[in-house]
């Protein structure tokens, strides 16, 4: 979910190079353990036993298809190892196919078994390739959560918006707060030493906490709505999205996860320049080729509640065309009247941070390839975009054609079915990714590390 836009965000949905050969080792069932804790009871989870499973097997489950549970996949089916060669990148694929079954949800994460896990309304689900979605774990957390990722041993990590916490899960259920008074806590990232990196987007920062000590700290701060995280190969680079200001900023990381060199990475995404005279110009960038004409929701019922009164407010007395401005969480939002279907007037920002800069608003989930490329989702334009390791930005596929919520992304983990040089594309209004052959493997996670 967007940060202080959260409250701008719709409820309901219905839309070069460092030369390099690159071996990644794909290998399940890593030595490692769960934990017993009650949810913050215990403050340092020992690690002993066998790598978690979220196949299905854990007792009070149900269904929302006809898939059924899978055994873990053998070794024997394991990818081999892989050498990329970064000298030439494939090509930009011309489509995408629709895998429907994953239960939507904000984000989601590729097992060691095979499975996909995603958390909806608060619930865990896993799906295999070509399979609906199986409840293994229901009403685990509230409503709403964002970022998903998975520990190297094999648990769950996910940001508990609702609650302002970073939670660790296992299979069993068993829960333990890593970091409670957050601010809206999104996207997270997880390095091999096992920290996990979540961004709190209300305070514009970014912390960084042990899974196992509960060391913690802020990393990177000063930031507009951070969202989306995912590291650079080998892991010494953290991206940081931002939703509000159209960034993604860069941050070295060492060993020890400290954190220097903060900067700009990429800040420009293709949006047309700025039109102080608003969408009614047929030379702005609300024009009927624009990119944000066929974003506008039909009606209020797109919103909840406060977003609405907040939308309609800042247009009160204004004509369509004028320049609004929308305040939330002591931040204020640029952006023109618009008339929705429906006939209700409101302010629409997306397309301005409020520093009259055209940025790219909307940037949400974001994930990296083994050459050092970077990928970005951006709300409501439904647009993956490509950042090369010059800065560079170029849009990879457009896919407001079938949704206008696209908020995170993953690389297959080459276990049952899932291709490792395709690019799997939640899509948050139905329950189904899309596939984006890449013929680029990913950085591989932490939990499929050898």
């Amino acid at each position: 979910m967007p940060p202080r836009l959260a409250a701008l965000r719709p409820r309901s949905t219905s839309r070069l190079f460092h030369v390099c050969a690159t071996c990644v080792a794909y290998v399940a069932f890593l030595a490692s353990a769960t934990h017993c804790a009650d949810d913050a009871d215990d403050p340092s989870p020992a690690k002993t036993g066998n790598m978690p499973s979220w196949a299905g097997d854990t007792g009070d489950t149900g269904d929302t298809g006809d898939a059924t549970s899978t055994s873990e996949v053998p070794e024997d089916d394991l990818p081999d190892d892989q050498e990329f060669d970064c000298t030439t990148l494939p090509p930009i694929p011309n489509g995408y196919a629709t895998l429907p079954g994953p239960a939507a949800a904000e984000d989601f994460v590729f097992d060691q078994s095979g499975g996909l896990v995603s958390v909806k309304e608060g619930s865990i689900y896993v799906a295999q390739h070509d399979a609906n979605a199986e409840l293994l774990i229901p009403g685990a957390f509230g409503s709403n959560t964002a970022g998903t990722l998975m520990l190297p041993d094999g648990d769950l990590v996910v940001a508990d918006v609702e609650n302002g916490r970073l939670i660790r899960i296992s299979p069993s259920g068993a829960k333990t707060t890593l970091l409670g008074g957050l601010s809206y806590p999104n996207g997270v990232a997880v390095d091999p030493e096992g920290r996990v990196y979540v961004a709190e987007q209300d305070t514009g920062r970014v912390q960084r906490v042990h899974s196992d000590t509960l060391e913690s700290g802020v990393i990177a701060e000063g930031l507009l709505n951070p969202n989306g995280l995912a590291f650079s190969p080998g892991y010494g680079t953290l991206y940081i999205g931002s939703f509000g200001g159209g960034t993604v900023h860069a941050v070295d990381i060492d060993s020890a996860g400290a954190a220097t060199n903060l900067r700009i990475h990429a800040e420009n995404f293709g949006l047309p320049d700025e039109d102080e005279d608003g969408p009614g110009d047929e030379d702005g960038p609300w024009d009927e080729d624009g990119p944000w004409d066929d974003s506008l929701p039909q009606d209020l019922d797109s919103f909840t509640p406060e977003q609405a009164a907040l939308l309609v407010a800042a247009c009160e007395g204004k004509a369509p065309d004028d320049n609004c401005e929308v305040e939330f969480a002591g931040d204020g939002y640029e952006g023109w009247c618009v008339i929705l279907a429906s006939s209700d007037q409101i302010c629409w920002p997306f397309g301005h941070d409020g520093d009259g800069d055209d940025d790219a608003v909307g940037l949400d989930g974001l994930g990296v390839d083994v050459c050092g490329n970077v990928y970005v989702t951006q709300y409501i334009a439904s647009i993956l975009w490509r950042i090369d390791t010059q800065g560079t930005v170029i849009q990879v596929a457009d896919f407001s054609g079938d949704t206008e919520w696209i908020p995170n992304i993953r690389w297959g983990s080459g276990l049952g079915g899932w291709d490792t040089h395709s690019l799997y594309v939640m899509d948050r209004g139905q329950d189904r990714v899309f596939q984006l052959d890449l013929g680029i493997p990913g950085v591989l996670p932490p939990h499929l590390i050898n």
